[in-house]
């Protein structure tokens, strides 16, 4: 899916391996009630042997864009709402080819019209 959206979210370090799965199968069910949009969870990686944490603290979703580019307003809304719902310590770092952007509940409206504009700009290229 070279094309998708990625979304990784991150739990401050809070968040073990099967609570950061669970959050992200719970924003991968809201982004598909968009209509036209798919998504899929990026498998963790096995955590190594003789490892002591449960795995990475994050999980990952991947949008399929392809022709819904024009979704982008309505993705990173159901996004920021999602982020509201979840404890303070929730971030997400959306990642559009090499343009990064981390979000949390306290990102302001600003910076969310900020990321839009940057990322309509890119895909309109």
């Amino acid at each position: 899916m070279a094309d998708g959206l990625r979304l990784k979210i991150l739990g401050g370090g809070l968040l073990g391996a099967e609570r950061a799965e669970e959050y992200a199968r719970q924003l991968k069910n809201e982004v598909e009630q968009i209509p036209g949009l798919k998504a899929n969870l990026v498998e963790l990686p096995p955590s190594s042997p003789g490892a002591k944490g449960l795995g990475a603290p994050w999980a990952e979703v991947i949008i399929a864009l392809g022709a819904a580019g024009a979704l982008l307003p309505t993705i990173v809304e159901t996004v920021k709402a999602w982020l509201l719902r979840q404890p303070p310590s929730m971030s997400i770092k959306l990642k559009d080819g090499d343009f990064e952007f981390e979000m949390n509940g306290g990102t302001s409206q600003d910076q969310v019209n900020d990321l839009l504009e940057k990322l309509l700009l890119r895909r309109s290229k």
